[in-house]
């Protein structure tokens, strides 16, 4: 993939958010499979790489500048939207275990890395798993806590099964610090699905609360909120 799709691909903050997403890029494109993701004209443009170029979104600003996913402002809005209109669906939020003690050892850098390559291979998995024309996306809750809406899902069970596909891709996946250094890295997400009457920070708590389940638990692992 070219600098230029590269520089185009992402908002970034700073030179040196540039130049992890840049980094990102190269070490993508190099796993398994992941050339086709990026050069794929569906899949790379539409689903990792096509992060929206129109004035208009941009001037909405609903966009997480570092990893390209949606912003909180865009989440709270679409929860909203969606439980007033009585849709039904799933929340799934999801953490980077031990993401402070990774930053401490390997640098602010490798982290932004490490957000950035989780957004877009999670994205990626998560249009292959769900290819039904839903309207499913990933938003930046805040720091390395991310959360997951799977509209029109209201099975617990459906909704703890995408989450584990997930949880497991990034559990075997191995994440890159330099040609020489190699290591695994794990998330713990929790799951909830709506119910009536729900307001969006009801959803939230529920699913908060079984993210934080599954952290007490051990961690990399998925946890489902009490119905």
């Amino acid at each position: 993939m070219s600098d230029k799709i590269a520089e185009s691909s992402i908002l970034t903050e700073s030179p040196s958010q540039k130049e992890a997403a840049e980094e990102a890029n190269r070490t993508i494109a190099k796993v398994p499979g992941g050339t086709g993701l990026l050069s794929n004209p569906e899949l790379g443009a539409e689903i990792l790489n096509k992060y929206e170029e129109s004035e208009e979104l941009k001037a909405e600003n609903i966009r997480d500048p570092l990893t390209g996913a949606f912003n909180r402002r865009f989440l709270d809005r679409q929860l909203e939207n969606k439980l007033q209109s009585g849709q039904k669906f799933s929340l799934i939020m999801m953490d980077v275990d031990h993401f402070k003690d990774f930053n401490d050892t390997y640098g602010h850098k490798n982290g932004d890395r490490l957000l950035i390559e989780l957004v877009r291979t999670m994205s990626a998995r998560l249009r292959l798993t769900r290819l039904n024309g839903e309207k499913d996306f990933m938003a930046r809750y805040g720091g390395e806590e991310f959360a997951i809406v799977l509209s029109n899902v209201d099975d617990p069970v459906i909704a703890k099964n995408v989450a584990e596909n997930l949880r497991q891709m990034v559990s075997d996946s191995k994440f890159n610090i330099d040609d020489k250094t190699k290591i695994e890295k794990t998330i713990s997400m929790g799951v909830a699905v709506s119910k009536n009457g729900d307001t969006p920070e009801d959803l939230i708590v529920r699913a908060d609360k079984a993210l934080y389940t599954a952290k007490d638990n051990g961690r990399n692992r998925v946890e489902v909120a009490g119905v």
